[in-house]
């Protein structure tokens, strides 16, 4: 099994030493992720503008390890974050909200790196009743 990081995979020279790099090309891998247990909580319920709290928990299946050999195929998922929302007529919404994600495959697998991001939503909401 080969194994990418950014360590030198051997040297030459004579009497220097002179790391050397491997070069990696790109690899399709597909993956499905689902996040069945979540809650969104607001605040000021019966004002226009709602502060908001929102959390999940989820599972990503992968073709081969994410995200990088060594790690584990299946990895789990949670997120958590602040927004805020506006309620306008007709129970039409504009939300605006940051969420924390960070998946990791628990210690599952050789290596656990883990990945983090940060993402920024904006979520339009409109009733047709």
């Amino acid at each position: 099994m080969i194994y990418a990081n950014n360590s030198p995979v051997g040297g030459g020279g004579y009497g220097n030493t002179i790391p050397l790099y491997p070069i990696y090309g790109t690899t399709k891998t597909y993956a499905v992720a689902i996040s069945p247990i979540g809650a969104r909580l607001n605040a000021f319920t019966s004002h226009r503008l709602q502060p908001t709290f929102s959390t999940d928990l989820g599972l990503v299946i992968s073709s081969r390890d994410l995200p990088i050999d060594g790690s584990a195929n299946l990895n789990y998922l949670f997120s958590f974050g602040p927004g805020v929302a506006f309620i306008g007529p007709r129970r039409a919404s504009i939300r605006l909200e940051y969420l924390y994600r960070h998946m990791s495959n628990a210690n599952a697998g050789d290596t656990n790196p883990g990945v983090d991001q940060g993402v920024i939503g904006l979520t339009l909401i409109h009733s047709f009743r």
